[in-house]
């Protein structure tokens, strides 16, 4: 499904099992913004058997002391922001700059799709009703380019590129409130997406995260708690922005 449409698919049980579900698909999952775009988008399917409805918001996206902030903002409008989508149906989201983004700037922003919880039905005579709601949330990177920024997409970088964000990660293994921590540190101009992480000593390999470990943004740090039986020892190897023939080491 992820080669064919770079879908993701989100499941959020209501009032009984599986079949009666709300499935939402969504893709691209990776939305991306250059500086010749003035909007981009994304497609919401709704493949359970429910209507669901849906609200779209685009938060400023920013990491401060190695945690995820969301603030408000006005550069990016999500249209529409409100939606029900039938059953088997599916909805255009136009994600729409309102102004340009400044020159050689990479800015990032989530856009949040949370799923609105209809009204439970009561029960005959119940003054209240017990029905069990989930709101469903789902949470997409946005990246937007002014001009002459470097371009990271899902497609990776150019090899200059890619150089140039490499050698401006470093790593190291803290300690807080007694728990192993990986922290890396990002000091380039673009953000970096880092996957496969192991630490690698030799000929031996402790894997942290065999896939997606998660965002370190321009100018910023993110932590990791790390797995008790991973063995920080050696270097850190890490794929970057989905080089797949580039497994990196970074620097300590």
């Amino acid at each position: 499904m992820n080669n064919l449409k770079l879908a993701v698919w989100l499941i959020c049980l209501l009032n009984s099992p599986l079949a009666n579900a709300a499935t939402i698909a969504i893709w691209p999952v990776n939305p991306v913004l250059e500086n010749n775009q003035q909007a981009t988008a994304i497609w919401i399917e709704n493949r359970g058997t429910r209507p669901a409805s849906l609200q779209l918001r685009v938060f400023e996206w920013q990491q401060n002391m190695g945690e995820d902030q969301y603030l408000p903002q006005d550069n990016i409008l999500g249209s529409p922001p409100m939606m029900t989508i039938a059953a088997g149906d599916r909805q255009l989201v136009r994600l729409i700059k309102r102004g340009p983004a400044n020159a050689q700037t990479e800015a990032a922003y989530r856009v949040l799709i949370d799923e609105i919880p209809s009204a439970p039905a009561a029960k005959e005579n119940d003054t209240q009703s017990t029905g069990l709601n989930i709101r469903l949330r789902y949470s997409l990177p946005l990246f937007s380019y002014g001009r002459g920024a470097v371009v990271a997409t899902d497609r990776g970088l150019g090899e200059g590129s890619a150089t140039a964000v490499v050698n401006n990660l470093h790593y190291e293994v803290i300690k807080k409130h007694e728990t192993r921590q990986l922290k890396i540190t990002n000091n380039s101009k673009v953000h970096a997406k880092i996957s496969e992480a192991r630490f690698v000593a030799g000929d031996e390999e402790s894997i942290v995260n065999p896939g997606l470990l998660g965002y370190v943004l321009p100018g910023s740090y993110n932590t990791w708690n790390l797995p008790e039986n991973v063995e920080a020892v050696g270097r850190l190897s890490v794929t970057v922005n989905k080089r797949p023939d580039q497994r990196i080491l970074l620097l300590d």
